[in-house]
């Protein structure tokens, strides 16, 4: 016996199951295109607005636990001004940029192609 004959006899029922791998495989790779499409704020206007607003979270975390009213007002003073910066930094052009409208009817179509 061949190594072929041998291993397409050991498994019975792999054809349920690789084409249901197949099809998972399929839907994760619409799901990828659809959001590689999308970008999902992966721009410096994003990510900078992001930190500055974690570390502002962060200050205001540690003042609330020692009790402290001012050092907790400051750090949420930073959390605004992180999105401040994120928004000035997107108006300068490091944002995402607009979708057009033939982008968002292709993206419409491909999701509805999706769910059917």
């Amino acid at each position: 016996m061949g190594p072929s004959s041998q291993h397409s006899g050991t498994h019975s029922g792999t054809g349920s199951a690789h084409s249901d791998t197949e099809r998972y495989q399929q839907r994760n790779t619409n799901e990828e295109q659809l959001m590689a499409g999308s970008s999902h704020g992966h721009t410096p206007a994003a990510w900078t607005g992001v930190i500055i607003s974690f570390i502002g979270f962060c200050i205001a975390g540690v003042f609330m636990v020692a009790a402290n009213p001012l050092g907790f007002w400051a750090g949420i003073a930073v959390t605004v001004v992180g999105g401040i910066v994120g928004l000035a930094m997107k108006a300068a052009g490091l944002g995402m940029p607009k979708e057009s409208a033939e982008l968002a009817h292709a993206r419409a179509r491909a999701g509805q192609a999706q769910t059917s």
